[in-house]
């Protein structure tokens, strides 16, 4: 019971990333349009992928493990770290500019 939970719930979470994807591509003005629109949408489809992966095989169970679908999951799981890694970029840079302006604003000792 436990493992049927936690499948349905694998397959719904794909489909909400997967659907989150979609309407982030037709979001006005268009998502390529800013730094920040861009990485959202790296970020979410590289989840959305790993996910969706992770349905396929729920679903279909062991017969996809073939070559070419293994080489597919070895890439889209390579992404993530790689995404998850330009966010981290992104909070860095967001806390050093934070510090900077409270530096700034602080009287002189």
């Amino acid at each position: 019971m436990v493992e049927l939970a936690g499948n349905v719930t694998a397959v719904v979470l794909a489909g909400i990333l997967t659907a989150s994807v979609v309407m982030h591509s037709i979001v006005d003005p268009p998502w390529w349009t800013t730094a920040i629109s861009r990485h959202l949408m790296a970020y979410m489809t590289s989840f959305a992928a790993v996910m969706d992966l992770v349905a396929l095989r729920i679903l279909t169970g062991s017969s996809l493990d073939v070559e070419w679908y293994l080489w597919l999951r070895a890439v889209v799981f390579a992404t993530t770290p790689l995404v998850a890694g330009w966010r981290l970029w992104i909070q860095i840079q967001l806390h050093r500019q934070a510090v900077h302006a409270r530096r700034r604003r602080e009287p002189a000792r």
